[in-house]
């Protein structure tokens, strides 16, 4: 029925509203009006809903995964429309996503869901080398979504169709085969065996990425269900101190991230990659800090990110933490190594 009225507007008809789901209505007036940004809109306050949302780990996965086709679609449609104070607009719209993300401590086990949204966001500014560089990331079925983006843009003349859209999720619904904990005893391979008694993190990362993704897939449901199973184990206090543990893992994690997407623009030495990101600094910043008590860590996550935006604008950088200075430094120093040059 919706293809049905769409055709009837391209022919200059009135659509057959009584067929019509409600939504379907508004989505063809929309058109009608000749709205290209409604796209950009509501993926917006979808976005919103996801950030503020306080759903289960799997759940919340659930609709992070149909957020993300979302974005994917959304991606698509502004590129072909070719209206680029939309593109930016909707480039700007996955930003508040990709803090949200930074934030969800589930985050950490799964896809690189941000790098993704980060190659989206180039792609909308037509940023290449910052594609380049974020690609570069990505797990395999990310880059099969990313490729498949990348091919319908190329596609003249023609809308994709459902049939055509990059999908993140795989057939079973869930985000590259990665699922929360089920079941229970599932054996590991003797080398993971290995580096979980050993406790090397960096071993079982490894060993992971050397998996088949069918194995992959079995081995992280296995890790899922013996972690929640220690949780649940624990004592009250044992579970704050893990809380705090965790919390203390994602800032660095965010901080890592900032400043090494920091210095990979900067290497680049590409202005306007570097004012884009500075903005999008300024706004993660503005994110952490809000509701935080001055010092609080999440707070001083938000001056580190202040700093890296005033390098990447070439101004004079406020005072940051003391366990951020040296970062800043390394910074500086290489935006003056490339301004030099």
């Amino acid at each position: 029925a919706l293809l049905r009225g769409a055709l009837a507007l391209v022919r200059g008809e009135e659509p057959m509203r009584a067929e019509l789901a409600p939504d379907d209505v508004a989505l063809l007036d929309a058109w009608a009006r000749g709205e290209s940004q409604e796209e950009a809109v509501s993926l917006a306050d979808a976005i919103s809903e996801w950030a503020e949302g306080a759903e289960e780990d799997e759940a919340r996965l659930a609709s992070l995964v149909a957020l993300l086709d979302h974005c994917a679609d959304a991606t698509v449609q502004m590129l072909h429309d070719g209206d680029a104070e939309a593109m930016e607009a909707l480039a700007e719209a996955l930003v508040p996503l990709r803090v949200a993300l930074l934030r969800w401590p589930a985050a950490a086990t799964l896809p690189p869901f941000g790098m993704f949204l980060g190659c989206l966001q180039a792609l909308l500014r037509g940023e290449e080398g910052q594609l380049a560089r974020l690609a570069a990331a990505l797990d395999e079925g990310l880059a099969g979504a990313l490729a498949r983006v990348v091919e319908l843009v190329g596609v003249d003349d023609r809308r994709p169709t459902t049939d055509d859209r990059p999908r993140i999720a795989g057939d079973d619904g869930r985000a590259g085969g990665v699922r929360a904990a089920e079941g229970s005893g599932a054996p590991l391979p003797a080398e993971l065996e290995a580096a979980l008694a050993q406790g090397n993190r960096s071993g079982v990362e490894r060993v992971l990425g050397s998996l088949a993704e069918g194995e992959r897939e079995r081995a992280l449901r296995e890790l899922r269900r013996r972690a929640e199973a220690r949780v649940t184990q624990m004592s009250a206090e044992e579970q704050r101190a893990l809380a705090i543990r965790l919390r203390q893992e994602q800032i660095e994690r965010a901080a890592d991230d900032a400043a090494t997407l920091a210095e990979q623009t900067l290497r680049e030495g590409d202005g306007n990659g570097a004012r884009a990101l500075a903005i999008q600094m300024g706004q993660a910043a503005a994110h952490y800090a809000e509701g935080e008590e001055r010092g609080a860590p999440y707070d001083e996550l938000a001056a580190f990110m202040r700093g890296i935006a005033a390098v990447l604008r070439g101004t004079p950088v406020p005072p940051v933490p003391p366990q951020y200075a040296a970062r800043i430094a390394a910074l500086q120093a290489l935006a003056a190594g490339e301004a030099e040059l």
